[in-house]
């Protein structure tokens, strides 16, 4: 206990805020004896004194012509000494934080021997203007390396650093010091070893770090910096140390730790040039000062610019306060970066380079394998349902001789199927081909529109071709037509789904018209995903909607509205979402059949939803073109990462004025076609009643795999993390596990949305 108390108590003694070593020259008799008192009152101190091997190092640079000068270098130490003692010459130097007196060569020698292996890369006359320049540092989780290795260079005379923060053990991944060292101030830290390699270097501290009242102090007290290193976390202060340094015509460079990116702004030379070169517009400081982290990312994402920056580090935008509480930093890229900004400085403060810009030196880049690499997932060739297939499936449908059936137009039948193609469809895919012969509409299951992980045993399509089959029949009616639908014509072929009759009004067999005036609705329905706070739906609303999805029969409607079981399903729905865009085959759909991020691939696709029409925040837009990388799911997949998804649909749910759930009896071609017509009548009631109508249907596609197809697709792990979400939704619609499960959906007021998926023309959809 007692040698711990003198250790502390040593400690004490030294303080965690001395920098600066003392300096003694023993020529001088008030040093000397300032020395030896020093010496007395701690007899741990201890003596380096290698003052004869510098000696020896100086007379050899100094006599490089004369090949014999260590046969005698004895003598030429006591020519250049003279008449003084060897311990009177040059400096003795104290480090009070390491307890140590070291013996040196005095400044001028010291500087010519340190620096001697630098020519000619560096040459002398260099070297004298370097010395007479000042450099700033803000920020030493990178700027310690910056420091250090200008130092060692020798490309200034003065040196300021500033950074409040304390050393910390997760800052030695690329901050190399010892683990003594932990809990001191990092601005400490680094003026301490630059002061063990360099004495003379003249160092000032701010501990504090950077503030709008000490930023001007920092630049321009005792002679103005002739360069800014900016290095620091703290958006507002890289914006306001950019205004003050443009102000008094400092120039900035600053290295970002990621491809070697580095940025110079060269306002000594361009006063006008635009902070960071134009790439964030017009803000400032103070703006950015009480942004929360989430609200600065976008901000920060433009000043780096996002599509240029690593994959890795665009990583760290979903993992941030999730599976890392920082932006990542390696010590490999923090040296290689203070290597690269301490080449671009020397070269700055010599007038080498003038340049205004952001650069790269991309090692991964420039050094990397040529083999392409592997995608997550390599979809298979589908081939498109050819008419002559269609033909020979409608040919095969047996006749049905009834003298009722009447034969339409092609204008009849162009309207109502372009009528169809307004149904909704899983990722827009709209899986549906019609032909139309021999007075008789037949729909078809296109396949290589709808194959995907969500389309378990095509099911997910047969629910799109449902809703389409009731628009045709709501279509036909507005137009005075009877029709008969028979699903499924040809037994044990499921891709020709349904067999349209078109049929006088005297015959009774067609299909009901009890909802006729819903069809003034199906080119207004929409999904519509704005997160708006909406009421609870009233009890007659929610009763109207059940009775129009329920005029199907067999169909049953299930509505809650208790806030605890929108929590819960938006927590199930969020899961959902995760698990399948960590699957390659989910990740794949979703990012290449059926997001398009772009005006114009919406119209060139007429598939797929537009990107803008996701109401997705500018963070979450930047989360997607993330994820959207191969090479970043690899990693994510490696870590377990994006959780942040789990709480994405949250907000969704919890904002809904009911969330509901379609089910039919059995999980069935049939059921699921039905289903899907009671799913679109449902739709249009809701429109028609004012509210808006959001599927959100992932984990139902999950259910599936695990209900009926024993986990099919899906890893072990997933499949226990299906099988879970399964119980807690079967906690909120309790029922039979093997019935079919159509729709999950909420209802909200919301304004209606601008923007609506696009539609296939009619020509690719309808063959004659």
């Amino acid at each position: 206990m007692k040698v711990l108390q003198s250790i502390k108590a040593q400690a004490k003694s030294v303080g965690n805020t001395t920098t600066s070593p003392t300096l003694f020259r023993l020529c001088d008799a008030n040093d000397r004896q300032r020395l030896e008192d020093l010496l007395k009152a701690s007899a741990a101190i201890q003596l380096h004194d290698h003052l004869h091997q510098q000696l020896v190092e100086l007379l050899k640079i100094r006599n490089l012509s004369k090949t014999d000068i260590l046969q005698n270098i004895e003598e030429e130490i006591d020519r250049h000494l003279g008449n003084m003692p060897m311990e009177e010459y040059g400096v003795w130097v104290y480090y009070p934080w390491l307890n140590k007196v070291v013996h040196i060569l005095d400044e001028e020698e010291f500087v010519e021997v340190r620096t001697n292996r630098n020519q000619h890369k560096i040459t002398k006359n260099e070297l004298a203007v370097l010395r007479q320049k000042k450099i700033g540092i803000i920020g030493l989780s990178v700027g310690q390396s910056i420091a250090g290795t200008l130092v060692l260079e020798r490309c200034c005379g003065e040196i300021r650093m500033a950074d409040f923060d304390t050393l910390e053990l997760s800052n030695l991944n690329r901050i190399n010091t010892g683990l003594y060292n932990l809990g001191l101030k990092k601005v400490v830290q680094a003026a301490r070893e630059i002061a063990e390699v360099d004495p003379f270097i003249r160092i000032v501290c701010y501990e504090e770090g950077i503030t709008e009242d000490n930023l001007d102090d920092f630049l321009i007290k005792d002679g103005k910096l002739d360069l800014l290193i900016e290095e620091c976390d703290s958006l507002d202060i890289k914006i306001l140390s950019r205004i003050k340094a443009k102000q008094h015509r400092i120039p900035v460079l600053m290295e970002t730790n990621d491809k070697g990116m580095i940025d110079i702004e060269r306002f000594d030379l361009n006063p006008n040039y635009p902070l960071l070169h134009d790439l964030i517009g017009d803000i400032n400081g103070v703006q950015l000062k009480n942004l929360t982290t989430e609200q600065k990312i976008p901000v920060l994402m433009r000043m780096v610019g996002f599509e240029t920056v690593s994959l890795r580090q665009k990583l760290t935008v979903l993992e941030l306060g999730q599976s890392i509480s920082t932006w990542p930093q390696l010590a490999s890229n923090v040296v290689m970066g203070a290597g690269i900004v301490t080449d671009v400085a020397r070269r700055m403060l010599l007038g080498h380079l003038n340049v205004s810009g952001r650069f790269y030196v991309d090692i991964e880049n420039i050094i990397k394998d040529n083999e392409p690499p592997v995608p997550l997932y390599t979809p298979p060739v589908v081939e498109d349902l050819s008419v002559d297939e269609m033909i020979t499936m409608a040919d095969s449908v047996p006749e049905v001789h009834d003298n009722h059936i009447v034969a339409p137009t092609e204008e009849f039948i162009q309207k109502i199927v372009s009528d169809a193609g307004t149904a909704p469809s899983s990722g827009n895919d709209q899986p549906w081909k019609f032909l139309f012969r021999n007075g008789k509409l037949f729909l078809f299951h296109e396949r290589s529109r709808s194959y995907s992980f969500g389309d378990y045993r095509n099911m997910a399509s047969f629910i799109s071709l449902g809703g389409a089959i009731e628009n045709i029949v709501l279509s036909a009616h507005s137009q005075r037509q009877e029709v008969g639908v028979q699903l499924f014509p040809i037994k044990d072929k499921t891709t020709c789904v349904a067999e349209f009759r078109f049929k006088s009004l005297a015959d009774k067999t067609t299909e009901r018209h009890e909802y006729n005036e819903l069809y003034s609705y199906i080119h207004e329905r929409c999904t519509n995903r704005r997160i708006t706070a909406s009421e609870i739906a009233p009890p007659e609303i929610l009763q109207e909607l059940t009775q129009a999805a329920e005029s199907i029969e067999h169909a049953k409607s299930y509505f809650v509205t208790e806030k605890a079981a929108f929590q819960e399903l938006g927590s199930i729905i969020s899961a959902g979402d995760r698990i399948r865009i960590m699957d390659p085959q989910g990740h794949y759909d979703f990012f290449h059949r059926e997001i398009r991020g772009s005006a114009a691939e919406v119209q060139a696709k007429k598939t797929g939803m537009d990107i803008s029409t996701l109401e997705l925040s500018q963070q979450a837009l930047l989360a997607l073109q993330v994820v959207k990388s191969d090479e970043t799911m690899k990693v994510l997949k490696d870590i377990n990462g994006l959780q942040a998804l789990k709480n994405v649909s949250v907000p969704n749910a919890i904002n809904s004025s009911a969330l509901g759930l379609i089910t039919m009896p059995n999980f069935s071609p049939v059921d699921f076609v039905n289903g899907g017509r009671a799913m679109q009548r449902q739709w249009l009631k809701a429109t028609q009643l004012g509210y808006a109508y959001h599927p959100m249907v992932v984990p139902l596609y999950l259910f599936y795999r695990t209900v009926f197809g024993d986990g099919e697709g899906l890893s072990l792990n997933t499949f226990n993390e299906v099988n879970d979400l399964r119980k807690r939704f079967l906690q909120i619609f309790p029922g039979n596990e093997k019935r079919g499960e159509i729709l999950l959906f909420r209802i909200i007021k919301a304004e209606n949305t601008i923007k609506r998926s696009p539609r296939l023309p009619i020509n690719e959809i309808l063959f004659v």
